[in-house]
């Protein structure tokens, strides 16, 4: 089992932020967010240059629907790759949500810049309103998202 294989690696010293990032990710997918988030704050301190932990981290308060967090980590993964497109979209998303039209204009301008079309954003913000919001549809949406912008 992957969880007892990375649990093995991190009790034995032989982790890196890779291996706390992927089974961070799958304690977010089983359901065992705050533990999930946890671990991929701590793969961000091994590579602080790598947006994906912090996505991680932003997915994983999304599930909790900590919407000021997961704009705070969203952000974060912005500040280390302002390219990382899944973090523009992501926010997008969030402010869709929240229903904040000048962070959704923000964000939308930033995701035409970044080369994700208008029509991909809505198909994320679509896919989201008809998903059940369990802790798996969530993160196959942060997945969705993740698809999409590489279309």
């Amino acid at each position: 089992k992957a969880i007892d294989l990375y649990e093995s690696l991190i009790a034995v010293g032989n982790a890196n932020g890779r291996i706390y990032s992927n089974l961070g990710t799958i304690y977010i997918q089983e359901g065992t967010v705050r533990q999930g988030i946890e671990l991929c704050k701590k793969a961000a301190t091994f590579d602080p240059k790598n947006p994906n932990p912090y996505y991680n981290v932003a997915c994983g308060y999304y599930i909790e629907n900590d919407f000021d967090s997961a704009i705070q980590w969203a952000k974060k993964t912005l500040e280390v790759d302002s390219d990382f497109q899944e973090g523009i979209a992501l926010l997008y998303l969030i402010y869709t949500i929240l229903e904040q039209p000048e962070e959704i204009k923000k964000y939308e301008q930033e995701a035409k810049a970044k080369g994700i079309s208008k029509s991909q954003l809505k198909r994320i913000v679509k896919n989201r309103k008809t998903r059940k919001s369990s802790a798996k549809s969530v993160l196959s949406k942060c997945i969705f998202i993740s698809i999409l912008v590489f279309l």
